[in-house]
């Protein structure tokens, strides 16, 4: 299920992660979203995916718009079951714009 999320506060300037979470108003009153992962465990974040063993893997495109080449993919897990990533590796690097992930599959479709 995909769901449609607004940022009540238009402002530039970044809010620390549990103040950004506080401003999320959603379409469906009964949908909710939690902070498992933010800075500097993940940096321009444009895709996730989990595997079949709960590591999340997360697209960063930190070249994006022009280069030079530097995306990467990172995978966190959650060793001690919390619901909160805190272990966070680079899986892949030196890939140009990425922005899909596919975890354990052969095909995105």
């Amino acid at each position: 299920m995909c769901a449609t999320v607004f940022a009540a506060d238009s402002s530039n300037s970044p809010l620390p992660p549990q103040q950004e979470l506080s401003t999320f108003h959603f379409a469906d009153p009964n949908l909710t979203a939690d902070l498992v992962a933010a800075e500097p465990d993940v940096i321009a974040p444009v895709a996730i995916a989990w595997d079949a063993d709960g590591r999340l893997f997360v697209a960063e495109m930190t070249d994006y718009p022009s280069g030079p080449v530097s995306g990467r993919i990172r995978m966190l897990e959650d060793r001690d079951g919390d619901g909160h990533y805190e272990s966070a590796i680079v899986f892949a690097e030196k890939i140009a714009f990425p922005n899909v992930l596919c975890p354990g599959t052969a095909a995105c479709s």
